[in-house]
């Protein structure tokens, strides 16, 4: 007969060697579990690719170009600025790569200076004839890398960037901004998204807010050298692709514009091809000969070249004249995309105002040149 001390004491063995046995194992497994967690998100993880919103954008064509003057290549109209060779516009040979863009009225630019380490953005001024006032837009963080290609929109407030750094998907990538008129300083830059970044160099956005048209430049899927210019029609606000119903390739083609033809029911394309084609025409005509006008003074004279001025001043105030109606056009097309856009703030008000102002303005001008001509023509 087994006596009760005798089996309390193996019971009490057994549950000791039992959790001293266990003990191992179970840290065994904890320390599994610390090794495993990194390699599990690894494995798991998801590139940005997969993650971020895609932008409901069509994208109506595309060329490929070389990427050492890829910047002749986007048809801007004049109420969009101008894009030129830092090089060429600093008369310099320091920055081969680098770009500016100077703004519709020619007095006002946008640059980037630096390496990959230390680069910034700047802009200048034109008083008179000379390009001063140098500032640095020390805003943005400097965890913004090698900034380049930077372009203002006509609101003067919207301004698009291309960057490195942490904030990237991969190399370059397109940023955006805005400017805070109530602190004078722009806003923490944001990273435009899909599908206009991608793992490759995307370089620069440009905007043609007249004829809503825009323009991306990228190296993705170019041999070295070359990049492509996509088409796309901008919207006036970012609405995104709804990828709930999409496969994983589908949404991965959106993603990295595998195929434009497949953005083409986002929008109306052929309207889109006509807007470019009117855009490419007027800026072949756009060297207009002002020998060859039509200015009409009285009832039996009308003047058809600048040179029929008498006098010097109004041959300045007819050239203001023809900006003031180009300016004036140009403000009306606007308006109207904007009207047909659906937008309804303050700046449909504001543009509406400036055209009434403008309209007025042109009329007291050919006012004066006429009453001006008219007295010299009868001395």
């Amino acid at each position: 007969m087994i006596s009760y001390k005798n089996h309390t004491t193996k019971l009490v063995s057994l549950l000791l060697l039992i959790l001293l046995g266990t003990q191992p194992m179970y840290a065994q497994k904890k320390r599994k579990r610390i090794r495993q967690t990194p390699q599990k998100e690894v494995t798991h993880s998801q590139s940005p690719l997969e993650t971020m919103p895609i932008a409901k954008v069509m994208f109506v064509d595309s060329i490929v170009v070389d990427f050492k003057d890829f910047i002749q290549h986007i048809p801007l109209n004049t109420e969009s600025g101008k894009l030129l060779p830092y090089n060429s516009f600093f008369a310099t040979s320091d920055e081969p790569t680098k770009t500016i863009h100077i703004n519709e009225f020619d007095n006002h630019c946008y640059y980037a200076k630096g390496d990959s380490t230390n680069s910034h953005l700047y802009t200048k001024d034109k008083l008179g004839n000379i390009w001063e006032n140098e500032h640095v837009l020390d805003e943005i963080p400097s965890s913004y890398q090698s900034i380049n290609y930077p372009f203002m929109c006509t609101d003067g407030l919207t301004l698009f960037f291309a960057a490195k750094g942490s904030n990237s998907i991969g190399g370059y990538d397109v940023f955006m901004t805005r400017y805070n008129n109530n602190d004078g300083h722009f806003y923490q830059p944001e990273n435009y998204g899909l599908p206009y970044n991608s793992e490759f160099n995307d370089y620069l956005i440009a905007i043609d807010d007249i004829d809503s048209l825009g323009w991306l430049v990228t190296d993705r899927y170019q041999p070295e050298g070359k990049v492509c210019i996509y088409t796309f029609v901008p919207t006036s606000s970012r609405v995104n692709i709804d990828t709930e119903q999409l496969s994983k390739e589908e949404k991965m083609s959106y993603a990295q514009l595998n195929s434009i033809e497949k953005t083409w029911n986002l929008g109306d394309r052929t309207r889109a091809l006509a807007r470019i084609e009117g855009l490419k025409n007027k800026l072949k005509n756009l060297q207009t000969d002002t020998n060859d006008i039509a200015f009409v003074i009285n009832d039996n004279v009308t003047y058809h070249s600048i040179s029929d001025f008498r006098s010097q001043e109004n041959k300045k105030l007819f050239r203001q004249l023809l900006q003031l109606k180009k300016d004036y056009q140009a403000n009306i097309l606007l308006l109207e995309n904007r009207v047909d856009s659906g937008i309804k703030d303050n700046s449909l008000y504001d543009l509406e105002n400036k055209c009434i102002l403008s309209h007025q303005e042109i009329h007291t001008l050919e006012k004066k040149i006429r009453n001006t001509e008219n007295i010299l023509i009868n001395k």
